[in-house]
């Protein structure tokens, strides 16, 4: 659904927020260059800096460092095998679906949503006027595959 739908993003990124202009895939893959890039550059400072003061200033950049590479490394056992997935068995429509059209065929239906985040507080309300969302299993053969419509 991220690749469909987004076109940019706002990252929180060392207590600050990151605009990327790009959709999720690409975001993925600059981010996964970045820490790459980043690794590399904390290997070669670490092998520029192997013996420091412990009472310096560059004891604490070693330890911050190094701990950002733990954090990284960790990341990187978590993330394997993570996303194998089986292949996806062929969708078939619900009991008394067949003979409906996949417009007709409700996958997510909401009605008169109104949402704030604290209206006992007196915070306004985001979506005052009620709306309505009707997520449809319109089917689209794209490269074989099905795909939402909204």
């Amino acid at each position: 659904m991220l690749d469909n739908v987004c076109t940019s993003l706002i990252a929180i990124e060392n207590k600050r927020l990151v605009y990327y202009n790009m959709n999720f895939p690409a975001y993925e893959k600059k981010k996964a260059t970045d820490e790459k890039k980043m690794d590399e550059e904390i290997d070669k400072w670490l092998q520029n800096n192997r013996v420091v003061d412990p009472a310096s200033q560059k004891a604490k950049e070693k330890a911050d460092k190094l701990a950002w590479q733990a954090r990284f490394r960790e990341k990187q056992l978590l993330m394997q095998g993570k996303f194998t997935f089986p292949d996806m068995p062929p969708l078939t429509p619900d009991p008394g679906d067949e003979a409906k059209a996949p417009s007709d065929i409700s996958i997510i239906n909401l009605k008169n949503v109104r949402f704030s985040y604290g209206p006992d507080k007196g915070l306004p309300w985001i979506f005052d006027k009620p709306i309505n969302l009707n997520v449809t299993a319109t089917y689209a053969h794209c490269l074989g595959s099905r795909v939402l419509a909204l």
